[in-house]
């Protein structure tokens, strides 16, 4: 969804073409989950949370992780802008629930139907919401590139 954004059309195809192999297998997802996790914030990062749309997206998002965010530890995190762009992030994954537990350190299992309808919405929206993901992977690919502030 995303490839053409960031990439150009011959590339993008090579990258589509080949998408199980460049893409991150669930041990480097996790890897870099935990380590972006420790980030400090970021003006790129806290700008990407300060946007309406993205307020509006995390919003829903801690509604739907509603049990999980009641215990303190995933409480603690979610208040890090870092964590809610990378659980926003993870959102768009096909390992929601498991990408969500490496962000927050938890995840209650009747979170799970309310974080599939954000998804499900998610999926169907068209317009702002892929430039708004485009945003978030964007600084968080800054985190990754600039690494100042990771422990």
């Amino acid at each position: 969804m995303l490839v053409p954004i960031f990439l150009n059309a011959h590339d993008s195809e090579l990258v589509h073409q080949n998408s199980d192999s460049v893409a991150l297998k669930k041990h480097e997802w996790d890897t870099l989950l935990l380590c972006l996790a420790g980030c400090n914030a970021r003006p790129e990062t806290v700008a990407v949370c300060e946007r309406p749309e993205f307020v509006t997206a995390a919003n829903e998002l801690k509604a739907a992780l509603h049990c999980s965010l009641s215990e303190a530890h995933a409480a603690s995190r979610w208040r890090k802008p870092i964590t809610q762009l990378l659980c926003y992030v993870c959102l768009h994954t096909d390992s929601a629930e498991h990408h969500m537990f490496t962000c927050l350190g938890s995840f209650v299992g009747a979170d799970r139907n309310r974080m599939e309808e954000v998804q499900y919405r998610v999926d169907e929206q068209e317009g702002a919401e892929p430039l708004l993901l485009a945003r978030a992977i964007s600084s968080v690919s800054e985190l990754i590139c600039n690494p100042a502030g990771i422990r």
